[in-house]
């Protein structure tokens, strides 16, 4: 069955063509066929995915690219006889290995070894011989292992998005001690935006002096954690994590070798603050990004929370404690203070043009968060709008 849909779908991507002529290809006229259903995979294990050519023929010579489905993002490129490393997305590199054994009969397989929860999703395999290509699609399932106690098949991973009700256990909110003078927290301390007007604030070590960020108050030295921060419609923000330790005084530059491990917009551009700045593959808007953080494992995941497509992931050996970290950026005069209408968002109250309303409106030169501590609750579904601002939720170590 998984080759006459194949053919069928082949035969269907060819006006005109009768079906009698796959009896008899012409050159360069080739199907491909994966799998017919997703592809399991264990959490820091490993993967193969496979697909062929119909009919049977050599790929030697083809061009063989693997590619995210959604994003774009080269996971493995096989060119002129060999693979082209230098062309693939940063988080594949020196994960992944082209099977060739019978590549010499049009069969290839793609092994992605230390499986990370930003793997799970859709793959396109593209054979192409000159002008001429054929691609067939594959799904990946990353399942959790023992990640919730008993819940030994719950796939934490593959059911990233539909498992979002959770127990609270511990309300966390922003620390004022750590806040820039210029940054104006809400009296729940759920909320972040720039004021513009420096505050007669103590210059104490904890205080960031020079740019405008504040810490989350909950310290983590274990376990795993996931949260979410509503950016709304804003034109500059930062957000990650950091350690306890990271420099706070002077210009900071947020980089995974100063203890920063973030995402930003800056300057019309959403980037991971890599040295240099990695682009994160966005085609839609990014309103509410989530932020995954597995300390045993070394990641720090970010995803794009409105279209669920996974952002970046820093992979790295923690020591000591880490942080959430948030920046809402400067107001730049009412220009960064655009106001989100995004699903996720809550209406806004009164005069948000003029700010009259203070730190409780939905201006966005805020960050809206709110975070709680918790564990899963079996079967909960998330309902459109059920949670707005940050929400962190801890999973047992």
């Amino acid at each position: 069955s998984d080759l006459c849909s194949s053919l069928s779908s082949w035969t269907r991507s060819q006006p005109g063509l009768p079906a009698v002529a796959l009896l008899h290809p012409a050159p360069a006229q080739f199907a491909v066929v994966g799998p017919e259903h997703p592809i399991p995979a264990s959490l820091r294990g490993e993967a193969i995915l496979s697909c062929h050519l119909f009919p049977r023929m050599s790929a030697e010579n083809m061009e063989v690219r693997w590619i995210r489905s959604q994003l774009s993002t080269v996971v493995h490129l096989y060119k002129n006889g060999k693979d082209q490393d230098g062309e693939q997305g940063l988080e594949y590199r020196g994960r992944t290995e082209l099977l060739k054994d019978d590549i010499a009969n049009g069969r290839v397989s793609l092994r992605i070894r230390d499986i990370r929860p930003s793997d799970d999703g859709q793959y396109t395999c593209v054979f192409q011989s000159g002008v001429s290509y054929e691609e067939a699609l594959l799904e990946l399932q990353v399942q959790g292992h023992n990640v919730c106690g008993e819940m030994n098949n719950f796939s934490l991973y593959g059911s990233f998005w539909s498992l979002h009700l959770f127990q609270p256990l511990l309300d966390v909110t922003l620390d004022p001690e750590t806040a820039h003078p210029e940054l104006v927290l809400s009296e729940d301390r759920k909320r972040v935006r720039h004021g513009n007007k420096r505050q007669d604030l103590p210059n104490t070590p904890a205080r960031f002096d020079n740019c405008v960020c504040v810490l989350g108050a909950e310290r983590f030295s274990g376990g795993r954690r996931y949260w979410e921060v509503e950016v709304g419609d804003k034109t500059e923000w930062a957000v990650g994590v950091c350690r306890e330790s990271a420099r706070r005084k002077g210009e900071v530059t947020p980089s995974s070798g100063n203890g920063y491990w973030v995402v930003w917009l800056r300057d019309g551009k959403y980037e991971a603050c890599t040295s240099p700045p990695t682009p994160l593959p966005v085609s839609v808007r990014p309103s509410q990004v989530g932020i995954f953080l597995d300390y045993k494992a070394g990641e720090v995941s970010f995803y794009n929370v409105v279209d669920r497509s996974p952002l970046f992931t820093f992979t790295v050996t923690f020591s000591g404690t880490l942080r959430p970290y948030f920046s809402p950026g400067l107001s730049a005069g009412g220009t960064n203070a655009g106001i989100s209408r995004q699903v996720y968002s809550p209406s806004p109250v009164g005069d948000t043009r003029t700010g009259v309303n203070g730190e409780v409106i939905l201006n966005n030169s805020c960050i809206s968060v709110r975070m709680t501590n918790a564990r899963p609750v079996p079967g909960a579904e998330l309902k459109a709008g059920a949670s707005l601002g940050l929400s962190i939720t801890q999973f047992p170590a």
